[in-house]
């Protein structure tokens, strides 16, 4: 006595549905891409995967309202889509959290706004404490020719704008 197997669907067929054929190929092309992911590939990763979790989503509403236009029944697409989005979503936390790539690295002319905006606070700062005008005069002085070197735009719109460090420049 034997056991005999009987497929519900033809043995060629490999996908049973469309649901089932957009998991496999999407769940295919996650692992691959993930698992060949460099740390100069994760930009395109993460877009990649974003747009998996966001056109599930969007494959999910259309279903459902597909679903009230029609008699057909849509559910394994519904759950195709929804295995895409979560494919999406779970392949981005992968990435963001093995790549960690950071804040972008300041550039010479942030460093250089940044700094000018600090020096400007301290000439500021300067320029109104009362005690031994003339040596915080001299220090707003000093720090006034730095500012210009750093970012003019600061100089001329901050700097200059500030009735006591303008005081201070003028003094002898």
């Amino acid at each position: 006595m034997g056991f005999h197997y009987t497929p519900s669907h033809p043995v060629t067929q490999f996908f049973d549905s469309p649901a089932r054929a957009m998991l496999v190929v999407s769940r295919t092309v996650l692992l691959v891409a993930l698992a060949a992911c460099t740390p100069a590939q994760v930009p395109l990763g993460k877009t990649i995967t974003e747009a998996m979790a966001i056109g599930g989503v969007v494959g999910l509403v259309g279903v459902g309202l597909g679903a009230h236009a029609t008699a057909t029944d849509l559910t394994p697409l519904g759950e195709g889509f929804a295995a895409i989005s979560a494919l999406g979503i779970i392949g981005w936390a992968i990435l963001d959290l093995q790549f960690d790539t950071g804040p972008a690295p300041e550039t010479i002319a942030q460093r250089n706004t940044r700094w000018a905006k600090i020096l400007t606070q301290r000439a500021s700062g300067a320029a109104r404490e009362n005690r031994e005008r003339a040596k915080n005069c001299a220090r707003v002085k000093r720090l006034e020719v730095r500012v210009r070197a750093y970012d003019p735009e600061i100089h001329d719109f901050v700097l200059m704008r500030d009735a006591e460090i303008v005081r201070c420049l003028q003094e002898p």
